[in-house]
This record gives C-alpha cells, sequence and structure tokens, in this order.
C-alpha cells in the first residue's frame, strides 16, 4: 500500500517517534476484511543497536492491560 509522506496518521507517528515517546510501531487498519492503512515507523529497539521496525513485527501486548484499563 502507497502512504503518501503527508498522510496525517503518518505525521503524527512519526513525531512522537522523533521525541522518543517510542521507538517505533506499526499501524494497520482493516474495514470489512480489506486491509486500508499498514504502514510501520522507527525501529523495534534503540539498544544495544538500532533495529528497523517491519509491518510484519509482532508485539507483546500483555504488559499493557492494567495502564489500559
Amino acid at each position: 500500500m502507497i502512504v503518501s509522506p503527508s498522510d496525517q496518521v503518518l505525521q503524527i507517528l512519526r513525531e512522537n517517534q522523533r521525541r522518543k515517546v517510542f521507538p517505533g510501531g506499526v499501524l494497520c487498519a482493516s474495514h470489512h476484511g480489506l486491509v486500508n492503512y499498514h504502514h510501520a515507523i522507527g525501529f523495534a529497539t534503540w539498544e544495544p543497536t538500532p533495529i528497523p521496525i517491519t509491518t510484519s513485527a509482532l508485539f507483546d501486548v500483555a504488559s499493557l492491560t492494567k495502564p489500559v484499563v
């Protein structure tokens, strides 16, 4: 999928990654089974060596249960 560099969601992701809110992330949005948006930005980790993140990255979200709820 081609995402415009001026895409507002992409700009928000880039700005927060630049501010070191998070090293990187992947956003995927679909509607009725069709992927409308799938983009990765930043890194999977900063240390010891930055590793670029990909759209196929897997995340452990179990530790987010308490802060989100």
